[in-house]
């Protein structure tokens, strides 16, 4: 799906900005981004400053919209992802590192959609954040005393810093 097909498709205005927003998750639609670093792809693609106050707007109705997808890391820091086609059930997200890893496991659907159901509830379509420590961050946790760190921006790579 193209960004100006997302808008469309969200009943979003296709604005110049929106667009080339759009444009920096449509490069990479698998990676989820922090506001700032889509303003630096912006900036390094358009060559002049881009209003955060404006970016941020923008990304929040991108996301009200259902055309971005957010997760809330345990720093604080929200980060957005193209949203092409169902969100995923669960998202696994590293407290030290940040990592982010997505699964879409049917059986998971159904339990929770059974576990929502089973106290009256309707299971909403976001998925489940999960917070944990990752196979890359877990040797560095173990042995008796536990090392704090400043957790990151994932920078999309899906591997520890």
């Amino acid at each position: 799906m193209t960004p100006f097909d997302a808008l469309v498709a969200a009943g979003l205005r296709a604005s110049v900005f929106r667009l080339r927003v759009l444009e920096v998750f449509a490069r990479e639609p698998a990676r989820y981004f922090a506001v700032e670093q889509i303003a630096a792809e912006l900036v390094a693609h358009q060559a002049r400053q881009v209003s955060l106050s404006t970016l941020y707007r923008q990304v929040n109705a991108l996301h009200r919209g259902g055309v971005l997808l957010a997760c809330r890391l345990v720093s604080g820091t929200t980060v957005f992802r193209w949203l092409d086609g169902a969100p995923p059930a669960m998202r696994l997200v590293c407290r030290r590192c940040g990592r982010i890893e997505e699964t879409d496991d049917p059986a998971l659907h159904r339990c929770l959609t059974q576990l929502v159901a089973g106290i009256g509830w309707r299971r909403s379509l976001l998925p489940l954040d999960c917070h944990g420590v990752c196979a890359c961050c877990r040797p560095l946790l173990q042995g008796g005393r536990r090392r704090t760190a400043k957790v990151p921006v994932p920078d999309g790579e899906n591997s520890c810093r």
